[in-house]
């Protein structure tokens, strides 16, 4: 469902879905939010900034997760 927004002039008016996937997301609140210490995030994830947006969270967390269930399922096959 797509809500229009009140600022027509930017390039993603009217799509608030775009608007958060540009926001940034620092890794203090991350590490706040999670309970992970910054630098385990950023090890995991294969981060150096201190922020990312949320596409770049989301991509590098299905990296992680891909990663561990691949290892968990060739555990099961065995």
């Amino acid at each position: 469902m797509d809500i229009p927004s009140k600022d027509f002039d930017s390039p993603t008016a009217g799509n608030c879905a775009l608007k958060i996937e540009d926001e940034k997301v620092e890794m203090t609140s991350l590490s706040k939010l999670t309970g992970f210490p910054i630098d385990y995030i950023k090890k995991e994830l294969v981060l150096d900034q201190e922020e990312v947006t949320m596409t770049q969270l989301r991509e590098q967390m299905m990296v992680f997760l891909n990663s561990n269930f691949e290892d968990i399922f060739k555990d099961v096959e065995d």
